[in-house]
């Protein structure tokens, strides 16, 4: 379970990580040196499949309603290595590098 704002996570195979509650945004970030695949609705959380998101390499993602309007809190992902959680408050903003 996550409790901390900004976490690191090992990723292998498929991985389930929970929130300690609920946020509106939270962003991740793929330290591994392949594809990373999340998903929020998707407990599979395969390629390719409905409602999962590819985070390349050295790439990130934010998402926003985590557990909210989609899911309940629990954030799938599956690959191999390793990703960094920040959990977000906030609407991200363009000067935060966030893009639309």
């Amino acid at each position: 379970m996550i409790t901390t704002q900004e976490t690191t996570v090992a990723v292998s195979g498929l991985t389930v990580v929970e929130f300690d509650r609920r946020y509106p945004y939270f962003a991740v970030r793929n330290d591994s040196s392949a594809t990373v695949y999340i998903s929020t609705v998707n407990a599979d959380c395969t390629a390719g499949a409905d409602g999962v998101v590819a985070v390349p390499k050295d790439g990130s993602v934010v998402i926003a309603n985590c557990g909210d309007i989609f899911g309940d809190g629990t954030l799938y992902l599956n690959g191999s290595g390793t990703v960094t959680i920040c959990l977000l408050y906030t609407s991200p903003s363009p000067r935060d590098g966030a893009t639309s």
